[in-house]
């Protein structure tokens, strides 16, 4: 459960309207992207992203159905050459046990022969540090 740590994200739900803002992000997903993205919406991190629709969509049917998500496919929004497929996992969570006011989510990277990129090397964030995760 540790070594999954780091592919960790929660993301809270704002409705009227619906957006998705990042709460929590494990170091590893912070690697990949590059960043810090923990406080920023969805839609204004990934902006530029030609897939965001798609990724904000996946979130949104979490909301609208309250049923869990599973897939293994390209990236939609992960700007690693190396990574050429995740498999993520997006859980609803509602506090009043009704209305899905966050997800937990949990990405896994994969290279182009499917092997897990379990250690990814320094890579500056944007915050001015830099993160080694493995």
């Amino acid at each position: 459960m540790v070594a999954l740590l780091p592919n960790i994200v929660l993301v809270e739900v704002q409705r009227d309207p619906l957006r998705f803002r990042y709460r929590l992000l494990g170091s590893r997903i912070d690697s990949v992207n590059g960043k810090n993205l923990s406080g920023q919406w969805l839609d204004e991190a990934y902006a530029d992203h030609a897939k965001a629709a798609a990724l904000l969509r996946e979130y949104a049917q979490v909301v609208e159905t309250g049923q869990p998500i599973w897939r293994r496919s390209e990236p939609r929004v992960v700007p690693m050459p190396d990574c050429r497929a995740i498999e993520v996992l997006r859980l609803p969570l509602a506090s009043d046990g009704q209305a899905i006011d966050m997800i937990l989510g949990l990405t896994l990277y994969f290279d182009s022969a499917g092997k897990p990129l379990e250690s990814l090397a320094y890579r500056t964030l944007g915050f001015g540090a830099a993160e080694t995760v493995r």
